[in-house]
């Protein structure tokens, strides 16, 4: 069956993370049979990623769970083979150091198909990968941009863009991918355009906290 989702995961060198982002990620929980899939493309990595990645693959059904090997091009451009190779309508992005929670999908997904929205997004937590301490957790006025203009709001609020957010596949091919120009935030600036392509759209927040930020 196609799925209608396809979680993109970048990775290089993840090694030491990966087997705590990649549990959440396969065993997402609420989604009423709707299917999906993770895309892992492996970005030219020369520590144990590649071996983590095969053990998986072998627990793994093949149309849950896909690796896609190139040289290291560095994380737009392995965001940008993830979406070529896509097979389902909607994108979610994951970091292979960063963990999802097991309703992330179905909550992300359930407000999407509720309202016209262009992207849906949800609250995130950051955490100290070492310690495991909290470092901050978004709060709804950091997606205060809504209702006002750029000039009235410059974005200084707006960081709640990062992960995790749910975007047409289309939506994304139109703005042309992630740029590799900006290669240290090339997810905000792709969110950017996407909800300001010369008029503000329309995008969702789930007022829950979905995604935990790893602070390396």
């Amino acid at each position: 069956m196609k799925p209608e989702i396809s979680v993109i995961m970048p990775v290089f060198n993840g090694a030491k993370f990966l087997h705590s982002c990649l549990s959440p990620c396969l065993r997402q929980q609420g989604l009423m049979g709707i299917p999906y899939e993770l895309i892992v493309v492996n970005d030219g990595s020369n520590d144990r990623t590649v071996q983590i990645l095969d053990s998986w693959r072998k627990m793994v059904p093949e149309n849950l769970f896909r690796v896609i090997e190139q040289n290291n091009l560095g994380v737009a451009k392995a965001v940008n083979t993830g979406i070529e190779k896509a097979r389902g309508n909607t994108i979610v992005l994951v970091d292979a150091d960063d963990i999802i929670e097991t309703t992330a999908l179905a909550r992300l997904y359930g407000l999407f198909k509720q309202g016209q929205y262009i992207l849906v997004t949800g609250q995130h937590k950051g955490f100290d990968s070492q310690t495991g301490r909290a470092l901050f957790t978004t709060q709804k006025e950091h997606f205060s941009v809504r209702d006002k203009t750029a000039e009235e709001e410059p974005l200084l609020h707006a960081y709640g863009l990062g992960h995790p957010k749910m975007v047409r596949r289309a939506t994304l091919e139109e703005i042309g991918g992630f740029d590799p120009s900006n290669e240290f935030a090339s997810d905000y600036d792709a969110a950017l355009k996407v909800i300001f392509p010369g008029e503000t759209k329309q995008w969702g927040l789930v007022d829950k906290v979905l995604y935990y930020y790893s602070s390396i």
